[in-house]
């Protein structure tokens, strides 16, 4: 990893899907409420603290596509 710059791509882990689900409610006040909000994976980056760019399942219900039931 370049310095400031991101590390490697990881895998979920529990560690980083708690940080994942203590931003859900401010997540939720900007985009509606969600059923789904699942850890995929992530990069850190490492500069004055610690950035997180995490992939990861939702689901909000009022954007449902046609094809679910």
């Amino acid at each position: 990893m370049m310095c400031g710059g991101t590390g490697d791509v990881k895998p979920k882990d529990n560690e980083t899907q708690a940080i994942i689900d203590q931003v859900k409610s401010s997540f939720e006040e900007k985009n509606g409420t969600v059923t789904k909000f699942e850890l995929v994976s992530y990069k850190s980056q490492v500069v004055a603290g610690t950035n997180y760019f995490a992939k990861y399942h939702k689901n909000i219900p009022q954007f449902k596509s046609e094809c679910e039931e």
